[in-house]
């Protein structure tokens, strides 16, 4: 160097460039009319809803500003905004605005930001409005906007119509890009920067870059300049941004600035990623120096052989089955690559979550098989290991090796470092029509490196978690796959056995699908052992899936193909807390558990517990089926109870069986001493140490909870029976025992009496059913029933047992004497004021009044039984009541009345939970249909009836059916009874 002083470096580029800041506050200078203005939204119109993402948040009606609240609620509303129009998962938004630290509040303070943002965006309409621009769908929401109400979709609406008309009319569709990026009015969705959202304004960075380069390659001369300044100052290594500065201003008669733009660029990529420029960049150059003119803006410039296009998707599995839903989603991403809905310039993520063995893989190749075509520049594939059982998971840095050497990129072209290797492949996809599908991914983190700057990119991820930090960050659209329904479950045996081997065995065919829980692996794998076995039953196999283990029956000779290898690497990635959660839960007896009764099963706080389920089902080990309560399959439950006998000792699993019924106890005190304040507890004993009982403030409410544990009440209940068959009424589950006596429970009673007798041997006197008469068996209960009323006072004890006898003896045909026994336990109620108990005994009263021939009488009960049981909340009785008061308006030949009170009678039981008197109410209302001459009604309630009986074996199966097959014979051929 000669020593001489001049600018430094850089200098006299810089001088050239428009002062500007953060990305989009230099695009207010693009030369825009202020009729042009006012025309695109910037700005807010005199009239209607106008929202601002592309910038500060913020919103107008009628041009004046809205109060959008705190700084939560204001991040709510933008990422809703930014995915306007699809549905936003409420786990998103608690992630994005806490991070995996959330509350336990954070529930019910995204509930209420919605809340006053509906009132905010549509004032005045009810909350619960299944319409307006703010809706919730599940645990998801969707913000509902038309294009001049939101500026991000007028800005998706002006670059798609742009897009379509540049090859044949440039200069309008550099007029379209303008108003598009006038659009944008400072830094995008700025008022999210302090949560936890940093890629989704990336997201939005990436559509205004692609835009400008998109509107550089039609404007001309000097039109797109200061657009393309700002875009290289955004973008330091964008190579092709700085190829489209440079022949601007070669265009605008300024090649000197040019040529010093291309020295820059090169500096900065020879001493950051140590790579010489690329070819694109090198042409620009070139042309420049040669002094030709610019590459007309439509065409593409190649030079040498045309690289290879990767077509690495797996084969496609033959028999692809159902996914009708999840396939229809995929089919809307691919269209938002062409739409003007079509976030510009964004790359189109979709993250497919399930269990282990539900299909993600199988979904992802054949959908990506249907749409190759799409894509033509072509179909990049990765298996990530995540949870691989045989090999550890497979880092970005060797999925971006091999994605460059699937590109054809020399040796020589790719750079040492992984910073280097990851940019270089973004820009190599930046503007190429791509297809990316990276299977089995263990994480978010392991898929954030290799996602693609390119506008035309579409990205398909699998995974076991729920990957809900792509969706909040990078906008991933979620699809969650569940077990396949019987219909399809069917199918897949059909496409493996063949239609006639799975018609001729239709019985047989639907317990398998239950037994493998409608898994498509399992089923897979039950049909892959019957293929190879034409001439073996396939009510053999369900033998062996009874009498041995269901996972060694479905396994597999491939660890990837086996289900307790792929639940293995599953649960061997659990937090200790988590994976003790799961093989406790493998300990409860019922079919789905709330959140109180797995914190009192663990022993831990209910945020602790939160924290292990929510990981639970972030793996897809467990399912939230409604908020706060949780079920898993029976392959997953056999699992956990597998590894609870191998890792936990007989002594922990005893104390947490313990500390679950102790629950349930407690929770049932509760709801007691809700129902009848004034008398002291059932039981004496305090809840175990480390149990969360349920409290409630209704007895209704109450009631209800009673309703919906009723399958966890049953299943403690038989235990009880097997543990101790001669004395279960007395056993520590006696309050469950004394809840379903009072109640009518007899399906369940029965039920645990089979169990008794089963485990009690041949030596031990059967127990009792109810309907054989008053045997040793029914008075021992009676007399346990008489020793819980104690509890309450000396005189309500024989109150409960006279409640007891006169139930026992209405189902045995002797109404009279239940009659008596009814109203002397309705005289001791009144004495003591209970007037639960006072409601109970009108209502035995009511029934047995019926019976006997004296339906007035019967009213008279069944009236004052509804009123006072509609005063307590007590919406058993109340259904008790309506049933009764149906029954004596038959007998009086009411019939309108009969009809009208059976209706309520089975609704309110329907809603209750309560199976068995529903059924029994619909019996009647049937009758009471056919008493009106309406045959076809009468059948079609019987069959509803028929519709809740879960048991087969039910002695009312028999009547009920026997009741359709005369009435559908009186009905005549048009099944009505008017033919």
């Amino acid at each position: 160097m000669s020593g001489a002083t001049g600018p430094e470096p850089g200098a006299a580029i810089r001088a050239r460039r428009p002062a500007a800041g953060p990305a989009g506050r230099h695009l207010a200078q693009l030369p825009l009319p202020q009729a042009l203005e006012t025309a695109v939204g910037l700005v807010p119109a005199a009239a209607g809803l106008r929202l601002r993402i592309l910038g500060p948040i913020a919103a107008w009606r009628d041009g004046r500003p809205l109060p959008l609240g705190p700084p939560r609620q204001r991040a709510v509303l933008g990422l809703l905004a930014l995915r306007a129009g699809g549905a936003v998962h409420r786990a998103e938004l608690i992630h994005a605005l806490w991070g995996p630290a959330a509350p336990d509040a954070a529930v019910n303070s995204v509930q209420a930001y919605v809340g006053r943002l509906r009132q905010i965006l549509d004032p005045g309409r009810p909350s619960r409005a299944v319409d307006g621009r703010l809706v919730s769908t599940g645990r998801s929401y969707r913000l509902q906007l038309a294009e001049d109400e939101l500026d991000w979709l007028l800005f998706q609406a002006l670059t798609g119509r742009a897009t379509r008309i540049a090859a044949d009319e440039p200069d309008k569709a550099a007029d379209r890009y303008e108003q598009a990026l006038a659009l944008w009015q400072g830094t995008p969705l700025a008022d999210l920067a302090e949560f936890h959202t940093g890629a989704a304004g990336a997201a939005l960075h990436r559509a205004w870059a692609a835009t400008v380069a998109d509107y550089a390659r039609v404007a001309r001369g000097d039109r797109a300049l200061s657009a393309l300044w700002t875009l290289v100052e955004c973008e330091p290594l964008d190579e092709r941004a700085h190829a489209l500065l440079m022949e601007a201003l070669a265009g605008s008669g300024d090649p000197a600035t040019a040529l010093r733009v291309y020295a820059e660029i090169q500096d900065r990529l020879d001493t950051q990623l140590g790579v010489p420029p690329g070819a694109e960049l090198a042409r620009a150059y070139q042309r420049i120096l040669r002094q030709e003119a610019p590459t007309p803006p439509t065409q593409t410039v190649r030079v040498g052989a045309t690289p290879p296009v990767p077509r690495q998707l797996p084969i496609a599995l033959p028999g692809f089955v159902g996914r009708d839903v999840a396939l229809g989603v995929l089919d809307g991403l691919v269209k938002q690559l062409d739409g003007a809905a079509a976030p510009g310039g964004t790359v189109v993520i979709s993250a497919i979550g399930g269990a282990a063995g539900i299909g993600k893989t199988t979904l992802a190749v054949h959908w990506a098989h249907l749409v190759a075509d799409r894509f033509p520049d072509g179909q990049l594939y990765a298996d990530l290991r995540g949870f691989d059982p045989m090999s550890p998971p497979l880092g970005p840095r060797d999925v971006i090796r091999s994605f460059l050497d699937a590109l054809a990129v020399p040796a020589d072209r790719i750079p040492a470092g992984p910073d280097a290797q990851t940019a270089l492949y973004r820009s190599l996809l930046s503007r190429r029509q791509m297809l990316i599908v990276l299977d089995n991914a263990r994480d978010s983190e392991q898929v954030r490196p290799l996602l693609p700057a390119g506008s035309g990119c579409l990205v398909v991820v699998t995974s076991r978690r729920e990957l809900i930090g792509l969706a909040a960050a990078e906008g991933a659209h979620l699809v969650m796959l569940d077990m396949f329904d019987p219909a399809d479950a069917r199918q897949l045996l059909s496409n493996r056995l063949g239609p006639a081997r799975v018609a001729a065995e239709q019985a047989a065919v639907t317990e398998l699908i239950g037994l493998c829980a409608g898994l498509p692996l399992a089923l897979s794998i039950a049909a892959g052992r019957l293929a190879t076995r034409p001439a073996f039953p396939i009510a053999a196999l369900l033998t062996q899936l009874r009498d041995l283990r269901q996972l060694d029956v479905l396994s597999s000779e491939k660890p990837v193909n086996d289900l307790r290898s792929l639940f293995a690497c599953t649960y061997g990635q659990l937090s200790p807390a988590a994976a003790r959660m799961f093989r406790l839960l493998g300990l409860h007896p019922g079919p789905d558990l709330s959140l109180p009764a797995a914190a009192s099963l663990a022993g831990l706080p209910p945020a602790d517990t939160r924290r292990a389920l929510a990981e639970l089902t972030g793996t897809h080990l467990v399912t939230e089926l409604t908020p706060d309560r949780y079920g898993m399959h029976d392959l997953l439950r056999a699992y956990a109870a597998e590894l609870g006998m191998r890792w936990d000792s007989p002594a922990e699993r005893a104390v947490s069986l313990d500390r679950c019924t102790s629950h349930y106890l407690a929770s049932m005190e509760r709801v007691d001493r809700l129902r009848h304040p004034q008398y002291g507890p059932i039981r004496d004993a305090a809840p175990l140490p480390g149990v969360t009982p349920v409290e409630h403030t209704d007895p209704g409410e109450g009631l209800a909870w009673c309703q919906a544990e009723r399958p966890a009440l049953t299943a403690l209940l038989i235990r009880a029976a097997d543990s101790d068959p001669t004395g279960y009424p007395g056993s520590l589950l006696a309050e469950v025992w004394f809840y379903f006596h009072l109640w009518s429970h007899w399906h369940d009673m029965a039920a645990a009496r089979r169990v008794a007798q089963t485990a009690a041997g041949p030596s031990t006197p059967p127990p009792a059913a109810p309907g054989t008469g008053l045997q040793e068996q029914a008075r021992d209960e009676y007399r346990w029933v008489f020793e819980r009323g104690m509890r309450r006072g000396p005189r309500l004890a024989h109150a409960y047992a006279l409640f007891g006898m006169a139930q026992l003896l209405n189902r045995v045909g002797r109404p009279r004497t239940a009659l008596t026994y009814a109203e002397l336990a309705q005289d001791l109620c009144r004495d003591e004021n209970d007037r639960g108990g006072t409601a109970l005994a009108l209502n035995l009263i009511a029934r047995n009044q019926v019976f006997l021939g004296d339906p007035h009488r019967a009213a008279e009960a069944g009236h004052q039984a509804f009123q006072l049981c509609q005063e307590l909340g007590d919406r058993a009785g109340e259904a008790f009541a309506a049933d009764s008061l149906g029954l004596a308006a038959t007998k009086r030949d009411d019939r309108a009345a009969a009809v009208a009170f059976g209706r309520t009678a089975a609704d309110l039981f329907g809603r209750l939970g309560e199976s068995d008197a529903e059924v029994e109410a619909l019996v009647h209302l049937g009758q009471a249909y056919r008493a009106q001459g309406e045959e076809g009604a009468a059948a079609e309630t019987w069959r509803r009836a028929l519709s809740r009986l879960e048991d087969p074996l039910h002695p009312q199966v028999a009547i009920i059916r026997q009741l359709i097959e005369v009435t559908m014979l009186a009905g005549g051929p048009d099944n009505t009874g008017r033919g």
